[in-house]
C-alpha cells in the first residue's frame, strides 16, 4: 500500500466537495461513500440524501471552531492510501480497519474512543481511500501530527503483512519526490510522456556526468536547454541554484521553477559540490589493476566496471570475499556507476533513436539504486567518475563493440550491487538495481548482435577452431563445453585468431579474460568472454621482449645449459610456431 500525505487545507468543505464530486477526467469518481468515522455514526452525504459535504464538514469542524485562535490555521489533514495493483480486491470493513490503524499510529486518533480529532474515510475507487481530519481533539487542544508520513508507511508495512497483501520495499528518506498529481495531468495534457521534475531530474544529472567543477555544471545545464538562476552569498560565492523548462508556465503565464533539492536528495548544490570538487589526483578503487591506463576512455570504463564488479562481489555480506572495503567507499562506485548511465544516452549519438531510449531507461531505473542512507565517498571513485567524464566527450568505438562491452559488464555491476544492497536491507535500491540490469539487458541484445555477426562471418578454419576450443579446455575445464557449443562462440574464436594475428597468446589472453572475475553470474559467458579479449588485445599492444620476460617467469628453464632451453609456450602454441615462420 502507498500511504501519502497530502499539503495541510485551511478549509474542510472544499476537500469533502472533491471527495463526493465526480473526480476529473484522468480518475473519475466512482459510487463516493463513507467506510469509516470517528465515531461511527456520522451521515454520509453518499447514502444518505439528506446530507451533503457541507454539513459533514460543519460537523468536522465544530472542535475547530470552539478552540477559536488555538485552531491551526491549516487545520484540515489529508491522508490517500492507495493499494498495489497486484493487491486483492479490498471491503470497505477492511479499509475502515486500515483507516483506524493509521490513524492510531500517526496520532491524530490514538486510541479510537472519540478523544481524538473527528475523521472520516472516504471511498470513491476500488483501489483507495482518503482520510480528511480536522486537527482539535475533543478537549479543543492543537494536534501537530509528527513524522507522521514515516509512520504512516510503518504502520503501512505492518497491515501487508497481516493481511497477505504486496510487501512494499521500506523508504530509507532517500528516494526522489515523485511528479504530483497536478504535474501528470498537465504533462498528459501537452502530450508530453514525462513531467517537466522528472526531465529536469534527468537533464541535471546528466549535466551532473559531464561537468568536471560548478562552473561547467553550470554551463553542461544550459547546454542541454536548461534555464538556470543561481542564488549568490555576500562573498559572492554560489549557495544554490534551480532550473526550469523554456515554456513551462503556470496558470498565471509565470515559470515554473525547481531547486536541486526538489529534483532528488543527491541533486542539492552542497551534494553536487562533494562530487565536482575533488582533488586533481586520481583515487582508485582498492584492487588498482595495470588495465585501466588504457588510453581509450571506453575501454577503461569497461576496466572500471569489471573491477567493480569483483569487489562488490567480495564485499556483499555473505563474509566469503574477505574484504574490508568500507561501505562508503562501495557507495560512492555505485553513485559512480549511475554517472556512467547518466552520460551513455548522449555519448552514443551514432546509435539508433530506439537504442538510446532503452540506455535512458536503464539511467531513469537506476537512479533510485544511486544513492541510499550510506552517504558515499564521492572522492574514491573519482578514477572512474573522470573516465565517464571522458566518455562522455568522446563518442568514439561505440561501432565496434565497446558500448556492448560496457552493457555487458554493467548488467554484471548492477545484479552485483543488487544483492549488495540486499545484504544491507536496502531493498527499495536493490530493487531498482535488479530492474536496472533488466533494462540494460534489453539495450545489450540490440547492440551487441551486429558485432558478433561480423565476428562470425570472419572466423578461422576448422583445424584453428578446434585448437582454440582446446585451449578453452585447458583453461575452464568441464566449463568449456558451454562456452564450444554456445551459438556466440564462433565470434569468440574470430576474436581470439584476430588476437594472434597482432602478436598476443590466444592461450595466455583466455587465463587473462577468465582471472579478471567469475563467470557464473554472466547471462552469456561466451559473449562476456568475446568482449573481455577484444578488450585486453586493444589494450596491451604485443611486445616480443615481454612476452619472452613472461615466458621465463613462468616456465622453469634448465640452468646454464649449452644449448638454449626450448621455450615450453611456444613448442605448445601452434599459433607462435605460425608467426615464428
Amino acid at each position: 500500500m502507498y500511504p501519502r500525505v497530502h499539503k495541510r487545507r485551511s478549509r474542510v468543505v472544499g476537500l469533502l466537495h472533491y471527495l463526493y464530486g465526480p473526480g476529473k477526467t484522468a480518475e473519475a469518481h466512482t459510487d463516493p461513500h463513507l467506510v469509516a468515522s470517528f465515531d461511527d455514526f456520522t451521515p454520509d452525504p453518499g447514502r444518505d440524501p439528506t446530507m451533503t459535504p457541507g454539513r459533514l464538514a460543519r460537523i468536522l469542524d465544530l472542535p475547530a471552531k470552539q478552540a477559536g485562535d488555538r485552531a491551526p490555521n491549516r487545520h484540515v489533514w489529508h491522508l490517500s492510501i492507495r493499494a498495489a495493483p497486484e493487491d486483492r480486491h479490498l471491503t470497505d470493513d477492511e479499509w475502515a480497519h486500515i483507516a483506524r490503524r493509521v490513524l492510531a499510529a500517526t496520532g491524530i486518533d490514538p486510541h479510537g474512543d472519540q478523544s481524538g480529532c473527528r475523521w472520516v474515510a472516504v471511498r470513491h475507487a476500488d483501489d483507495h481511500i482518503h482520510i480528511a481530519a480536522t486537527l482539535v481533539n475533543a478537549d479543543l487542544a492543537p494536534v501537530h501530527p509528527f513524522r507522521d508520513g514515516t509512520k504512516a508507511q510503518t504502520e503501512c508495512r505492518r497491515i501487508e503483512k497481516e493481511l497477505g497483501l504486496r510487501r512494499i520495499a521500506p523508504g530509507d528518506g532517500t528516494a526522489a519526490k515523485p511528479s504530483t498529481a497536478p504535474e501528470v495531468h498537465k504533462a498528459q495534457r501537452a502530450r508530453r510522456s514525462i513531467t517537466p521534475r522528472d526531465e529536469l531530474r534527468t537533464r541535471v544529472r546528466t549535466a551532473v556526468a559531464y561537468a568536471a567543477d560548478p562552473p561547467t555544471f553550470l554551463r553542461a545545464l544550459r547546454d542541454l536547454g536548461v534555464d538556470v538562476q543561481t542564488r549568490e552569498g555576500p562573498s559572492g560565492d554560489t549557495l544554490g541554484y534551480k532550473v526550469a523548462l523554456p515554456g513551462d508556465t503556470n496558470a498565471e503565464g509565470k515559470q515554473i521553477w525547481f531547486a536541486g533539492r526538489t529534483l532528488a536528495p543527491d541533486l542539492s548544490w552542497p551534494r553536487i559540490l562533494e562530487r565536482l570538487t575533488t582533488p586533481t589526483r586520481r583515487t582508485e578503487a582498492p584492487g588498482h589493476r595495470p588495465d585501466l591506463a588504457a588510453t581509450d576512455p571506453w575501454d577503461r570504463t569497461a576496466a572500471h566496471l569489471d573491477q567493480l564488479a569483483t569487489l562488490l562481489q567480495e564485499t556483499d555480506g555473505t563474509g566469503t570475499g574477505g574484504s574490508h572495503v568500507p561501505d562508503p567507499v562501495v557507495a560512492g562506485h555505485i553513485a559512480a556507476v549511475g554517472h556512467l548511465l547518466d552520460a551513455l544516452p548522449l555519448a552514443t549519438a551514432p546509435i539508433a533513436g530506439a537504442d538510446r531510449r532503452r540506455l535512458a531507461a536503464a539511467a531513469r531505473a537506476y537512479e533510485r539504486a544511486s544513492r541510499s542512507r550510506i552517504k558515499a565517498a564521492h572522492l574514491q571513485a573519482d578514477a572512474l567518475r573522470s573516465t565517464v567524464r571522458e566518455l562522455a566527450h568522446h563518442a568514439t568505438g561505440t561501432g565496434d563493440g565497446a558500448l556492448a562491452d560496457i552493457l555487458a559488464t554493467a548488467v554484471l555491476v548492477t545484479v552485483a550491487i543488487s544483492r549488495w544492497y540486499a545484504a544491507r536491507d536496502l531493498e527499495q535500491q536493490a530493487h531498482a538495481a535488479a530492474h536496472t540490469a533488466q533494462a540494460l539487458r534489453a539495450a545489450y541484445r540490440t547492440t551487441a548482435p551486429p558485432t558478433l555477426a561480423r565476428l562470425t562471418l570472419d572466423s578461422p578454419d576448422p583445424d584453428t577452431t578446434t585448437r582454440y576450443a582446446d585451449h578453452a579446455r585447458t583453461v575452464l575445464g568441464p566449463r568449456a563445453d558451454t562456452i564450444t557449443t554456445d551459438p556466440a562462440w564462433p565470434a569468440l574464436a574470430a576474436t581470439l585468431h584476430h588476437a594472434a594475428d597482432q602478436g598476443h597468446q590466444p592461450l595466455q589472453l583466455l587465463h587473462q579474460a577468465v582471472a579478471q572475475r567469475e563467470l557464473d553470474t554472466a547471462d552469456n559467458p561466451t559473449e562476456v568472454l568475446t568482449w573481455r579479449i577484444r578488450r585486453l588485445a586493444r589494450q596491451t599492444p604485443y611486445n616480443p621482449r615481454a612476452a619472452a620476460a613472461r615466458t621465463r617467469t613462468t616456465y622453469h628453464t634448465r640452468p646454464a645449459a649449452t644449448t638454449p632451453p626450448t621455450n615450453p609456450t611456444r613448442a605448445a602454441d601452434p599459433d607462435t610456431k605460425r608467426r615464428s615462420r
